[in-house]
C-alpha cells in the first residue's frame, strides 16, 4: 500500500493535466509503476516492484533497459511501431503524451497491457527525459474486449434477426416485448423498433376469434410455452389501420438471466389465406362452368373410379348427388 502511494504521488506531477483530473478512478484500474526514459544515454528505468512483477514478472525494486532493445524485445510485435511513433512524435517534443502496448511476463509468458504517461522536458544536467508512469490495465482492456466482442455478436445477431421473413419477438413475464427484429416492425406497419415495442399492446384486439378474451389467451399460450418448452397456435391482431392480422406463432422457452422468457416467431398469414381464398373461388368458378357444360364430365382414377363429376354426369346416370 505504501508504495502505491508514494508511486501515486509521484504521478501527479508526471501525468497529462486531463488525467491527472481522474487521478483516483485511473489508479483503481491497475497496479502503477514510474519509469524515467533518459534519451541521450538511451535507457529506460523502471520502478515498482509490483508493478514490474505483474507486468514484466522481475522481481526487483527497478529495473534498467536499454530503450531500443526493450522496445525490440518486451514490447508486442504489433505495438513495437506505435511505441516508436510516439517516442518520435511526442517523447522527442517538450510536452504530454499517453500510449497503451503490451509487454511479456517473463514468469508466466503471457502479454500484459501498459497505459504509460508522462511528460517529457529539457534537463540542464541530463537533456532530454521522460518522467512518467505506467498502470497495469490487462484485466480493464480484457474486459474492454469482451464488451467489444459482445457487442459485435449482438449486431450479427440482430442483423441475421432483421434478415428473417417472419417476425421475432422476445417477450417478458407481463406480455411486454423486450426486443424485436423490423420484420415485426414492418408487418405492424410501424416507424421503427421504439414505437413497436411502446405500442404493442394497441394491437391486441379485446376478444380472439374464438371468442376468449386476447389478454387471458397469450397468458395461457405463454403459460403453455414455458411448461412444455414450445407451443404453436393461431393468433390474431388488430393493427392500428383497423385491419385484422392472421398469424401463426412459434413460442419457444429460452434460458434468461436466473429464469426463462419466451422467444416468439410470428409468420404473417394474409397472404397464404389470401391465395386459399383466390384457389377456392377460381374451384367455384371452375365447378359452376363444367355444371352448365351440355356433356358429362368425370374425373376418375387409376381404377376408373369415379372422384367428380358434373351436373350433366349426375343426370346421365339419375342420381341425385
Amino acid at each position: 500500500m505504501r508504495e502505491k502511494s508514494l508511486h501515486k504521488k509521484a504521478a501527479a506531477n508526471r501525468m497529462p493535466r486531463e488525467i491527472a483530473n481522474s487521478l483516483p478512478e485511473i489508479f483503481d484500474i491497475g497496479i502503477v509503476g514510474t519509469y524515467d526514459l533518459r534519451l541521450p544515454e538511451n535507457r529506460l528505468i523502471i520502478c515498482g516492484r509490483e508493478f514490474l512483477r505483474n507486468t514484466h514478472g522481475i522481481e526487483e525494486d527497478s529495473v534498467t533497459f536499454d530503450w531500443k532493445e526493450y522496445v525490440e524485445q518486451q514490447c508486442h510485435p504489433e505495438d513495437r511501431d506505435l511505441v516508436r511513433a510516439r517516442t518520435n512524435e511526442r517523447y522527442r517534443k517538450t510536452g504530454e503524451f499517453s500510449a497503451r502496448y503490451r509487454v511479456r511476463n517473463r514468469q508466466s509468458d503471457q502479454w500484459r497491457w501498459i497505459y504509460a504517461f508522462g511528460t517529457s522536458f529539457e534537463s540542464e544536467d541530463e537533456g532530454k527525459i521522460v518522467h512518467g508512469c505506467g498502470i497495469d490495465v490487462t484485466e480493464h482492456m480484457q474486459a474492454q474486449s469482451l464488451v467489444k466482442e459482445l457487442r459485435e455478436a449482438e449486431a450479427r445477431i440482430a442483423a441475421m434477426l432483421d434478415a428473417t421473413p417472419m417476425g421475432c419477438l422476445l417477450i417478458d413475464e407481463n406480455l411486454g416485448v423486450v426486443d424485436c427484429n423490423m420484420e415485426a416492425v414492418r408487418i405492424a406497419g410501424m416507424s421503427g423498433k421504439d414505437e413497436f415495442l411502446r405500442r404493442y399492446g394497441e394491437l391486441f384486439p379485446e376478444f380472439q376469434p374464438d371468442g376468449a378474451p386476447s389478454i387471458e389467451k397469450m397468458l395461457e399460450n405463454r403459460r403453455t410455452a414455458l411448461k412444455s418448452g414450445s407451443h404453436t397456435f393461431r393468433w390474431r391482431y388488430k393493427l392500428p389501420s383497423g385491419e385484422d392480422l392472421p398469424m401463426e406463432i412459434f413460442m419457444k422457452r429460452v434460458p434468461w438471466q436466473n429464469g426463462y422468457r419466451v422467444a416468439g416467431f410470428s409468420q404473417d398469414l394474409r397472404e397464404i389465406q389470401a391465395a386459399n381464398a383466390e384457389a377456392r373461388e377460381a374451384e367455384e368458378r371452375i365447378m359452376l362452368m363444367l355444371n352448365e357444360a351440355p356433356v358429362s364430365c368425370f374425373y376418375m382414377d387409376m381404377r376408373y373410379g369415379v372422384i367428380d363429376c358434373n351436373a350433366a354426369g349426375l343426370k346421365l346416370f339419375d342420381v341425385a348427388s
